[in-house]
């Protein structure tokens, strides 16, 4: 019995039959939620306490997402954290060190991105590029670096 459940719970599987389904636990009866990544299919069949929840949750969620991906400003970022003691007299220097702050900025999150194969591709190659990248350039390297890691690994690895 064990074998047909198995293989027919694989056929259900590949027929992506499972997007939500009873499950009967004697008198309880629970809704469990399977993600069929971006196909579309996933329907959210929230109790009214999760509504609340997300609705507190997914503000904060952008807030810190924003932060995340945004270059800090000059202002932002705490003295002793530039390394120069000179004194920024010009609009043409402040930005020179903003640009220098994103382009090391870039190149650590290009070496930790968590997965090794990812940092040592990815961090190897920002090490030794992103210096002579123009601001365009830059600009869509840093999109590229604010996908998911699983994204840049299928591009690196040229998978679909």
């Amino acid at each position: 019995m064990l074998a047909t459940s198995k293989a027919a719970a694989t056929a259900l599987l590949r027929a992506g039959a499972f997007r939500q389904f009873p499950i009967r636990l004697g008198p309880i009866q629970l809704a469990a939620r399977c993600y069929r990544g971006d196909s579309g299919d996933m329907h959210q069949n929230l109790s009214e306490k999760e509504e609340k929840l997300l609705s507190i949750a997914q503000p904060k969620s952008e807030t810190i997402f924003e932060r995340h991906v945004r270059m800090p400003r000059l202002d932002e970022i705490p003295q002793g954290s530039l390394g120069s003691t000179e004194v920024l007299n010009s609009q043409a220097d402040i930005e020179q060190v903003e640009l220098d702050v994103r382009r090391k900025r870039l190149v650590y999150r290009s070496k930790q991105r968590g997965w090794l194969e990812v940092d040592l591709l990815l961090g190897t190659w920002a090490h030794d590029n992103v210096d002579s990248l123009t601001l365009d350039e830059l600009d869509q390297y840093e999109a590229f670096v604010n996908l998911e890691t699983i994204d840049i690994y299928n591009v690196i690895t040229l998978r679909p």
